[in-house]
């Protein structure tokens, strides 16, 4: 199953400033995230 990862416009917002604070963190992010749409439960993952 697939999922989908719905932003907020005010976590977009955060995610903009951490981009231009520090774009490789920014960019760690967004890539994580997308790969939890795929995997929400990632081996090692905890709740």
């Amino acid at each position: 199953m697939t999922w989908q990862v719905v932003w907020e416009p005010a976590a977009l917002n955060a995610v903009a400033g951490h981009l231009k604070a520090d774009p490789a963190s920014g960019d760690t992010l967004l890539r994580v995230t997308d790969q939890l749409a795929k995997n929400e439960r990632p081996e090692g993952a905890r709740a």
